[in-house]
């Protein structure tokens, strides 16, 4: 029954605060409440560079979080991927996707259809190619 009335309140728009008052069995963290305040970026940034993945490179997280244009998009960790979600709010929007290779390369690729995946050797020029492919529509 106390579920029914937290997905109620939820849906009458009560905030995370209020629920967790209300329901104290409920719990929320701060991408949450970051979601809630409608803009979660700079947030899962905070948590993606304090934790680090075992599988990419904290240097190369910080050098991509590091371009004011990069650090607008919505990052997260799989497979030892970096996926950087154009809109937070809809998946469907597109990513960018830069994968560490084993040959000392990066793999960056776009998740729209028809585009090529790119090959970087030269750390340097990874930003840029991550640029092209945002710029592209």
């Amino acid at each position: 029954m106390s579920a029914i009335k937290v997905l109620d309140a939820w849906r009458r728009g009560v905030t995370l605060e209020e629920l967790n008052t209300r329901f104290p069995f409920m719990h929320y963290d701060e991408l949450a409440q970051a979601y809630e305040g409608g803009d979660p970026v700079a947030t899962q940034w905070h948590h993606i560079l304090a934790e680090g993945d075992p599988f990419f490179p904290q240097s190369l997280l910080r050098k991509i979080h590091s371009n004011d244009r990069l650090r607008t998009l919505f990052p997260f960790l799989s497979h030892g991927t970096l996926r950087l979600a154009r809109d937070h709010a809809d998946r469907t929007a597109g990513e960018i996707w830069i994968t560490p290779l084993q040959t000392g390369e990066h793999q960056v690729e776009s998740t729209t259809p028809g585009e090529p995946k790119k090959i970087i050797e030269p750390f340097d020029q990874l930003i840029d190619a991550v640029i092209e492919f945002l710029d592209r529509p």
